[in-house]
């Protein structure tokens, strides 16, 4: 997948269109200083522009290959163009993380783009262990990855409400006592 390129159209036609959106996943990870391969992108997007996101990615060839309440997925036929994953934001928890996204500078500053919070990522790595528990091992890794890379910067009362969402106090005091200092 070209990201420069497929980073620098979406942003283009989201900025122009006034989309709230912010970048997650594994590129994600990378802005923070977390390094970790990934072949895709992910966003998430507030869900009322769902049916403008289906039109615009269909107008640039993408297939959908999976839909559900609460994400879709595209593919492009040319892999260079990649698939890209959208988390959809409904609930207030992930509107709350929307409006707190940042702005980033990626490729040497030639593009910027909105990243979610450090603490934000790591509410979405909790919600994913919490989905599919065969991931927590991997989460968790991505989790402390972040803490570690971020530690001077990290809102704790966000990551408190994170965990506390899925009932994981006693994680999160956790992460805090082996970490927070």
């Amino acid at each position: 997948m070209d990201f420069k390129t497929v980073l620098k159209k979406l942003i283009d036609i989201f900025e122009k269109n006034k989309i709230d959106y912010a970048l997650i996943g594994g590129f994600a990870l990378g802005v923070y200083g977390v390094v970790r391969a990934t072949n895709d992108l992910d966003f998430l997007i507030d869900k009322k522009y769902n049916t403008f996101l289906k039109k615009m990615m269909k107008q640039n060839m993408y297939d959908i290959i999976y839909e559900s309440e609460n994400v879709i997925q595209f593919e492009h036929p040319a892999a260079i163009f990649g698939s890209i994953d959208f988390l959809y934001a409904f609930r207030k928890p992930s509107l709350e993380m929307l409006k707190r996204a940042v702005e980033k500078n990626l490729f040497e500053k030639t593009i910027a783009i909105k990243v979610l919070l450090p603490e934000d990522i790591i509410g979405l790595k909790v919600q994913a262990f919490v989905n599919r528990p065969e991931r927590k091992v991997f989460e968790l890794e991505d989790i402390k990855s972040l803490i570690t890379a971020n530690l001077s910067e990290l809102d704790w009362e966000i990551i408190k409400k994170h965990f506390a969402l899925f009932n994981l106090a006693t994680l999160y005091e956790e992460l805090k006592n082996n970490y927070g200092k």
